[in-house]
């Protein structure tokens, strides 16, 4: 019989004291921190995407945006070059049977395009004309809207430690704060001279 105001240690198995530990662990709750102080961080929050990635079809090579309808009739043939589209520049025509508009990798395709012919499959006969010396196949080398993510698609999960790649993906997002799990503060102190 134990003694009054005597309490029994009680020991109990790793694996259930640490349930217990884990079970009695919360979150410390969130704070907004800026993209670039990210580095190592966990997202208390799902990211999700503002709008299409990309917005628009872009392409995926550098050559020319063609009609794909323009290139049946046989190869080689011969189109005219409207435009030079330079990635960041919006197309300010839109495509016409006979043409091309030149442009490089994450360039916009010009409205009536629908397929890129890489440049190494093209030859430049005089200024303003391409010849192109291969058939694509329709869509070729083009990203179509939304081909990285949709609007509203979840892109990074609660809970996501954020590393390099992470940091791309909200850097691309034009996510300049972030969400993440407050970080706890440790101390450590001795209570006696053992140590």
């Amino acid at each position: 019989m134990l003694e009054k105001g005597v309490v029994k240690a009680v020991m109990l198995p790793v694996a259930e004291a640490e349930a217990l530990i884990l079970q009695a662990a919360q979150p410390l709750g969130t704070e907004w921190v800026e993209l670039g102080s990210a580095q190592g961080r966990v997202l208390s929050q799902t990211v999700y995407s503002p709008q299409d990635f990309p917005a628009r079809p872009t392409s995926s090579m550098d050559g020319y945006a063609v009609r794909h309808e323009d290139v049946q009739a046989g190869i080689p043939c011969e189109l005219q070059v409207i435009e030079t589209l330079p990635a960041g520049k919006a197309p300010t025509r839109e495509l016409q049977p006979g043409q091309a508009v030149r442009l490089y990798t994450g360039s916009l395709l010009p409205s009536g395009a629908d397929t890129v012919v890489m440049q190494e499959d093209t030859q430049q006969p005089s200024p303003g004309t391409v010849r192109l010396l291969q058939r694509p196949q329709r869509g070729q080398f083009v990203r179509p809207q939304g081909d990285f993510a949709r609007q509203g698609d979840p892109l990074l999960p609660a809970g996501q430690a954020l590393g390099g790649a992470e940091l791309a993906v909200l850097a691309a997002i034009r996510q300049a704060m972030v969400p993440v799990f407050r970080q706890p503060r440790v101390a450590l102190f001795s209570t006696a001279d053992e140590l």
